[in-house]
C-alpha cells in the first residue's frame, strides 16, 4: 500500500475523489473506492475559504518522485464555496498507487495537501 504522510491543514480542505471518462463533458461521479482504472479520468477537489495566490499539482508515483504526467489545476467558485480542482488522465499510467499532490499559496502561507490512488487492471 501506500504510506501518505501527514499532509498541512489550513489552506484547503479534505480532498473530495471523483471519477468520469476521459472526456471533459463527462459527469463526474463521487468515490468510495480510490481504485480507478487506465480508462477513466481522476478529478480531485479541495474547497478554500479565499482565492489562492498560487496552486500547482502533479502527480506523483508510489516513492514520492513526480512523474512527466500532466494535472490541469483549476479554481472556481461553486454555490459560493471556493474551490481547487485538479483533473488527471489516466491512460498513461500503470498499474500500481500514486499521488496526486496540490501545492497552494495564500499570502505567507503554503500548504501541501495528497490524494492517494490505485490503478487497476
Amino acid at each position: 500500500g501506500v504510506v501518505v504522510p501527514a499532509a498541512s491543514r489550513g489552506i484547503v480542505s479534505g480532498p473530495v475523489i471523483y471519477r468520469a471518462t476521459p472526456s471533459p463533458r463527462s459527469p463526474l461521479t463521487a468515490v468510495a473506492s480510490l481504485e480507478f482504472r487506465r480508462s477513466e479520468r481522476l478529478h480531485v477537489e479541495w474547497r478554500t475559504a479565499a482565492e489562492l495566490d498560487g496552486r500547482t499539482a502533479r502527480v506523483l508515483d508510489r516513492n514520492g518522485q513526480p512523474l512527466p504526467l500532466g494535472a490541469a489545476v483549476t479554481e472556481r467558485e461553486v454555490d459560493g464555496r471556493r474551490i481547487v480542482a485538479v483533473d488527471v488522465n489516466l491512460a498513461p499510467l500503470a498499474e500500481g498507487d500514486y499521488l496526486i499532490e496540490l501545492t497552494t499559496q495564500k499570502g505567507a502561507g503554503s500548504g501541501r495537501d495528497l490524494a492517494a490512488f490505485r490503478i487497476v487492471r
